[in-house]
């Protein structure tokens, strides 16, 4: 079961507070983020612990004396630079890496702007003119109204239609693109080979809908955006191929280096601007959308499965041997694996704080990373606690006495 805010009818306010401790070992920052929010609010002692191959750590909370999880920052994680999704992939990696960003492009930040855009035009609106470019707007405005007439007229067709269309974009247009722009024969300014070292040539993956992984594109691509804005699905195999069979096949279009006018931007703006502003949100109830967050420990959502799909037919793209759904797990739900000493090395120092804890002589306690592959043991007095000064009431003790003594706030999340 998950520990958050869908879960707090399970986790609510008689549990927390019937604990003494709370032993924590999640394996995400949600959910310890959380765990230490609640932990922070009813005053319960809290020890964390956590591996990462040969390493671990375990971080001794203790409500007003020591600093808590949410006061510590995180590394930053590693990231592949974008032109390498983009364009040039060289590994399997990067294809999934590719993956996930693709999903989250269909699923997840349409559907959030979709909602963001129901729950207050006006505020919506504000929003993406002060953050985005033009493009941006426009693109953004362009799918929410796709939407909209998607969800009015509850129409998996349609859904289908665009499944077929962002084929054709993401594995056979981008890549001619790509293609006319840096031919194979191509140069750098100091006549060696464009596409050489870790660049790999690309070819084209023709769409054919007998083909197995291009019919499920189709039909989990729009299964999966059905469900988020809750259109009925047609799952019947032989009738998603009958429907794109019927359909026009999406012409190929060379690429146009001129760039639209500024006015001709502000026109298609406002354009959308009208049709948005003008449409009813009273027609849809906006509980029965929701985006397809990544969850990688349900396979019965198919978001692996989609993934690993996409990544397989990025690495088709440039002739880079496909993938299987465990690895694509790993990878885009940033699994490393477990290592059995490491975590009965941390357990068993987690358990000896528990017993401190659990005694009259609690300075006894300590914080401790260790990492076996560089021989690596720290064991640390845990950090002061960290206060916040209230600005407000502070100075109104100031004024109300002449006491040099300044009264600090317990962080509270």
């Amino acid at each position: 079961m998950y520990v958050n805010y869908d879960t707090e009818e399970f986790f609510d306010e008689k549990f927390w507070q019937k604990q003494n401790f709370i032993f924590k070992a999640v394996d995400n920052k949600t959910a310890r983020k959380y765990i230490d929010n609640q932990c922070t609010k009813y005053s319960k002692h809290l020890i964390d612990k956590g591996t990462l191959g040969t390493s671990a750590s375990c971080h001794v909370i203790i409500p007003f004396k020591t600093s808590c999880y949410n006061d510590n920052q995180d590394l930053p994680e590693f990231s592949i630079p974008m032109c390498t999704l983009r364009n040039f992939p060289s590994k399997i990696e990067h294809c999934i890496e590719w993956g996930l960003a693709k999903f989250n492009e269909f699923f997840v930040s349409p559907i959030e702007d979709l909602k963001n855009f129901l729950e207050n035009k006006e505020q919506f609106f504000s929003v993406i003119q002060n953050e985005d470019t033009s493009t941006v707007i426009i693109n953004k405005m362009k799918k929410i109204k796709n939407l909209l007439e998607i969800i009015l007229e509850n129409n998996f067709d349609k859904i289908i239609k665009e499944a077929v269309e962002l084929y054709h974009e993401h594995f056979i247009f981008q890549i001619k693109k790509l293609i006319d722009e840096f031919p194979i024969e191509h140069t750098n300014k100091d006549g060696s080979l464009f596409w050489s070292g870790s660049k790999r040539f690309p070819n084209v993956i023709d769409f054919d809908i007998k083909s197995k992984d291009c019919f499920n594109f189709i039909k989990y691509y729009s299964i999966l955006l059905a469900r988020a804005i809750n259109v009925k699905i047609i799952d019947n195999n032989d009738n998603i191929k009958k429907i794109v069979e019927n359909l026009e096949k999406p012409k190929y279009i060379p690429p146009n280096h001129k760039l639209p006018s500024r006015e001709e931007e502000i026109n298609e703006i406002n354009s959308l601007k009208n049709w948005l502003n003008n449409f009813d949100n009273k027609n849809i109830d906006i509980n029965n959308i929701i985006p397809e967050k990544f969850e990688k420990d349900n396979d019965e959502n198919n978001h692996v499965f989609f993934i690993n799909l996409c990544s397989n037919l990025r690495g088709n793209n440039y002739r880079i041997p496909n993938t299987n759904e465990q690895q694509t797990k790993m990878i885009a739900g940033r699994i490393v694996p477990a290592i059995a000493s490491i975590i009965a090395m941390i357990i068993g120092f987690a358990c000896l704080q528990l017993l401190i804890l659990n005694s009259d002589d609690i300075s006894l306690v300590k914080d401790s990373f260790f990492n076996t592959a560089f021989n690596l043991y720290q064991i640390n007095n845990p950090s002061d606690v960290v206060h916040m000064e209230d600005q407000e009431y502070n100075s109104l003790i100031d004024d109300s006495s002449n006491s040099s003594e300044r009264m600090d706030c317990l962080r509270y999340y």
